[in-house]
């Protein structure tokens, strides 16, 4: 009974660890993109190349 329990309470957390962390991360781009959309209103599309090409 207690191995069981043990055992369900683990993959639970294993479960929670991987929601937190990946959910964060995919969290964190969309995030990224919004910024970089929102960043970009108003300017002319000659910028925003220019824009991304400094960045890389």
């Amino acid at each position: 009974m207690q191995t069981s329990l043990i055992a369900i309470l683990s993959i639970i957390g294993l479960f929670a660890l991987y929601w937190v962390l990946f959910g964060q991360a995919k969290y964190n781009k969309m995030i990224r993109q919004t910024d970089d959309l929102v960043s970009n209103l108003g300017k002319e599309p000659g910028r925003i190349e220019e824009k991304k090409e400094l960045k890389r």
